[in-house]
């Protein structure tokens, strides 16, 4: 019997990251061409018949810089990060980011936040993962407290696993122009489903979600979560991933959908 060579689990792993850095600048360019708004001469948006624009962190973009740009550039439409790696800033990098965007809006900013991936967490940024959801969940408190804290001018304290904050002598000097930001957290797995319904505002699901998937696994957990928090479904907002075809006219997207 021939000899079967297998390879190690630690080599497809790095083809499939390979993978990913090949396409990904494709998929960075798709999604500014879905997402960012058409600017005329003026830099008013054109009509957009989305509810939100989302700009997205990843191996070649920076989202709180996008999101700048298209809270600069629109007066109506919401303006989100989707997502935010949550672990390579800190609790209050990205509360007072959130802050900035969100009076350059005029409050229609929402912060999206995400685990990433544990290797390049570690190995590009250098930064702990541990458990994702746990730390999510102590990031989004974290940052939440900084956020409401921002102008009172009091110490703030937060003791946690993954973050232990003691900022002093620190206040902004204006008010912001919301009482909260509202925080999405980005989700696949029931853990993070349910931390996502304990302390978020709302969830991003992920493209590679099947619809079973979501209505089998997200949904219900995300719903215990609520329940164990005292809220009801309308205080939580889920955002489920799609794939799309990118094309100029109908008969292009008819072509690609079949």
């Amino acid at each position: 019997m021939a000899e079967i060579n297998m390879i190690p689990l630690i080599d497809v792993a790095l083809v499939l990251l390979i993978i990913f850095m090949v396409i990904s600048p494709i998929l960075v360019e798709s999604q500014m061409r879905v997402n960012l708004p058409k600017v005329t001469s003026s830099g008013k948006a054109d009509e957009n018949p989305l509810k939100v624009e989302i700009a997205a962190d990843g191996t070649f973009t920076y989202t709180p810089t996008q999101a700048a740009w298209l809270a600069g550039r629109t007066e109506r439409i919401g303006v989100a990060t989707g997502i935010a790696w949550a672990f390579t800033r800190s609790p209050f990098i990205l509360a007072v980011s959130a802050l900035d965007v969100d009076e350059m809006s005029g409050g229609r900013f929402r912060l999206g936040l995400g685990a990433g991936v544990k290797r390049l967490n570690e190995r590009w940024h250098g930064v702990e993962y541990g458990r994702p959801a746990p730390h999510l969940r102590e990031t989004v408190e974290a940052t939440r407290l900084i956020m409401k804290s921002a102008t009172k001018g009091e110490p703030i304290r937060y003791e946690g696993k993954y973050h232990d904050i003691d900022i002093k002598g620190w206040s902004r000097p204006h008010p912001s122009l919301r009482d909260e930001i509202p925080i999405y957290v980005a989700a696949v797995g029931e853990g993070m489903a349910r931390m996502a319904g304990d302390v978020a505002d709302g969830a991003l699901g992920h493209i590679i979600c099947s619809p079973r998937w979501l209505e089998e696994v997200m949904v219900p957990n995300f719903e215990k979560g609520l329940s164990r928090s005292g809220r009801q479904r309308s205080d939580f907002e889920f955002i489920p991933g799609l794939c799309v075809a990118i094309a100029s006219d109908d008969s292009e997207v008819e072509a690609a959908y079949d």
